[in-house]
């Protein structure tokens, strides 16, 4: 039917566009995830957990430097600083090198977002740091 592989794909993410707007469809789909959960929920919960240790086995510098902050935010040691980019109060903080887990960058979140999605550095926010 399909001379190539990307053909497939074009021809199946069409007919997955189309079923999104057919509302019965979509009912149908979340009736079926539904009784899919409920039936197997302790399948899933095994998923999620191995995908958990596996993530945090996988990122575990990530997890001990958020940690270090929300520690010394909680212990009054450090305080939650203003967006660098536009100054916005409560910002998030950006690590550059988890290996100096208190040494943050503070950004709101839309700038945080940005840095990580679009794989930017620092500099292409324009941002001057300490």
């Amino acid at each position: 039917m399909f001379k190539t592989r990307e053909e497939y794909r074009k021809y199946h993410r069409e007919w997955k566009r189309k079923k999104r707007e057919d509302e019965d469809f979509r009912e149908k789909e979340r009736v079926n995830n539904r009784k899919y959960r409920e039936k197997n929920k302790n399948k899933i919960k095994e998923i999620q957990r191995l995908a958990d240790k596996k993530r945090k086995k996988k990122h575990l510098n990530k997890i001990q430097a958020r940690k270090a902050v929300n520690q010394a935010i909680k212990s009054k040691k450090m305080e939650r600083g203003k967006c660098v980019k536009c100054g916005v109060k409560n910002a998030e903080g950006h690590h550059e090198d988890y290996s100096k887990p208190l040494k943050v960058i503070w950004f709101c979140g839309m700038h945080h977002r940005l840095i990580h999605r679009k794989n930017w550095g620092i500099q292409e926010l324009e941002i001057k740091t300490k």
